[in-house]
C-alpha cells in the first residue's frame, strides 16, 4: 500500500463531503441559529469546523462490526435550537443521498455503499487503492 495512494484517496473523499456541506449549507444554513463558536460557512478554516454542518468522515478498521472497515461519519448540526425530528430525519435522507451521487462521481468504477452502522453512517465496500 503506498501512502501517496491512501492520501490521494481520502483527498478525493474529502472534497466529495466538502462539496455536499456547501450544497447543505447553501440549501439549509439559514434555517437554525448557528452555536456561537461557529463562525460562518466558508470562514473556518475546515469545512467540518465552521458554519451549521458538520460532516467528519474518518477510516475505521471495523473491529466488532459486521460491516468491517470502512469510512465513518456522523450528520451534525452545530446549533442548540432544538430541531423537529421530521426536519432531523429529511437532513439525513438528503445528506444521505447527496453523498451517494458524489461517490458515485468521485469514484465511478467502485461499489460503494453507505450503511448504518450504530449510531453512525459507514461508507462501505470497495475500498481498494489500485
Amino acid at each position: 500500500m503506498s501512502l501517496a495512494k491512501v492520501e490521494n484517496w481520502e483527498a478525493m473523499l474529502h472534497a466529495a463531503f466538502d462539496r455536499v456541506d456547501a450544497y447543505l449549507e447553501k440549501k439549509h444554513g439559514h434555517r437554525f441559529t448557528r452555536k456561537p463558536n461557529r463562525p460562518a460557512h466558508g470562514d473556518g478554516p475546515t469545512r467540518d469546523s465552521d458554519g451549521l454542518f458538520d460532516l467528519t468522515v474518518g477510516f475505521t478498521a471495523g473491529f466488532g462490526s459486521i460491516y468491517g472497515q470502512g469510512y465513518v461519519f456522523k450528520i451534525r448540526l452545530a446549533t442548540f435550537d432544538p430541531i423537529p425530528p421530521d426536519i432531523c430525519e429529511m437532513l439525513k435522507i438528503e445528506t444521505i443521498k447527496a453523498l451517494s451521487q458524489e461517490l458515485a462521481v468521485v469514484f465511478p468504477e467502485r461499489d460503494l455503499r453507505i450503511v448504518v452502522d450504530g449510531d453512525q453512517y459507514k461508507i462501505i465496500g470497495d475500498l481498494s487503492l489500485g
